[in-house]
């Protein structure tokens, strides 16, 4: 049996899942989410014989074969063929070959290895659901310190403090006060509930330094990847929906009219009349917006493909996350 673990978004809904009405209760302790980050992130061992490592989540299992999300920059320029996934009980384990692959253009990969002891994956939630001052746990393992020598995992609380209107370089768009270090890149970021809303990969400084940070930190946000994990994986085994729908980040939907609209103001009012549940007109500004040959292209993709998808139109959806993941 194979499964990847998605929560209250349809844009996975390949299987239809009635709503299910629930009680709301409260957010966990900062200890049980800590307690799930123990649970699904890994270390990435890039070398036996050096101290360089980088992090990873747990999100999908296929018989033995479980999957890693990732950054994709801990593979950059490394010896792939000395890479390890060192999982919560310690074990090492080699990487199935030519398993790492990029996610679009975006600093992320997945890597998967081979295991028959039974580990828990993430829950994936759409991280639309995330405001400014909401509370979120990035896990993740560093390189030695001075003080802490050996490997151990690091979580550490903060809040998000900024969320562009889109996408920045490479996917991030959520950035928040957690204090990071050097080898939690690939790491988790986790909302209240201990859902994974993110994959940690920047260190923000300031600009023409690298040196300089501002303690600001970054991730890419679940709702650019997890379309994309559909598109690599196994058939999904979603979890029921949230009993309320979540706040969805709403990009302005611009003011642009007539035929001096440009790609991105036809991606913004998409994107804008999503949340407002007009899904056909969204449907037609992503297109206009492909068509006019948006500088980040696959992102109209993605969000045609999502607004098919929950129109009904499954193959639609395929096809242009398909494309997405070309482009």
């Amino acid at each position: 049996m194979s499964y990847y673990r998605f929560v209250g978004a349809s844009l996975l809904g390949l299987l239809a899942v009635p709503a299910i009405v629930q009680p709301v209760y409260a957010a966990l302790t900062a200890d049980q989410v800590a307690n799930i980050a123990k649970s699904v992130t890994v270390r990435i061992q890039i070398s036996p014989i050096t101290n360089q490592n980088g992090s990873g989540v747990l999100v999908g299992v296929d018989g033995e074969v479980y999957t890693v999300l990732t950054v994709y920059h801990v593979f950059e320029d490394r010896d792939r063929s000395q890479i390890k996934i060192v999982t919560p009980d310690g074990e090492r384990y080699s990487l199935v070959p030519n398993s790492i692959r990029r996610l679009g253009r975006f600093d992320l990969a997945v890597v998967q290895f081979r295991s028959r002891i039974r580990y828990s994956v993430a829950d994936v939630i759409s991280s639309q659901g995330l405001t400014l001052g909401k509370t979120v746990y990035v896990a993740g393992f560093p390189l030695p310190t001075t003080t802490i020598t050996r490997p151990a995992l690091n979580f550490i609380p903060g809040m998000v403090n900024t969320i562009p209107d889109r996408p920045e370089k490479e996917g991030y768009q959520i950035f928040y006060s957690n204090p990071t270090l050097n080898g939690m890149s690939g790491g988790a970021v986790l909302n209240e509930d201990g859902k994974l809303v993110g994959i940690h990969g920047q260190a923000e400084s300031l600009e023409g330094t690298e040196d300089t940070r501002t303690g600001r930190n970054g991730a890419i946000p679940s709702a650019l990847f997890m379309s994309l994990l559909n598109n690599i994986s196994v058939p999904v085994t979603p979890t029921p929906r949230p009993p309320t729908p979540q706040p969805r980040i709403v990009p302005p939907s611009g003011n642009n009219t007539g035929s001096n609209r440009t790609a991105e103001s036809f991606f913004d009012s998409g994107l804008a009349k999503y949340n407002k549940g007009d899904k056909r007109g969204a449907i037609n500004d992503y297109t206009e917006s492909i068509r006019l040959k948006h500088p980040e292209l696959h992102l109209p993709y993605l969000g045609r493909g999502l607004a098919k998808l929950e129109l009904g139109d499954k193959q639609g959806a395929i096809n242009d996350y398909n494309e997405a993941i070309r482009l």
